[in-house]
């Protein structure tokens, strides 16, 4: 992370592309330069498929009414 931060540092106009399937960033310089990162499977997908934590609460939504309905109606009245 500290080189990345130097090479913005050195060169105006940085152009980066960060591929999180193969967990690398590549600064596109005269020549290019990759780096390896490793992230946690769990977030690399949600960040992968766009979901936030509402995004991904709303991906269990039928579970979620279904047990609604089922916990009211178990209710006194």
């Amino acid at each position: 992370v500290e080189e990345i931060f130097q090479m913005v540092g050195r060169y105006d106009g940085l152009h980066a592309t960060v591929d999180l399937e193969c967990g690398r960033v590549v600064l596109h310089l005269p020549e290019e330069l990759a780096f390896h990162f490793d992230i946690d499977p769990a977030v690399k997908e949600h960040l992968i498929r766009g979901l936030d934590e509402i995004a991904l609460t709303l991906t269990h939504a039928a579970s979620i009414a279904s047990f609604e309905s089922h916990h009211d109606a178990q209710l006194p009245r």
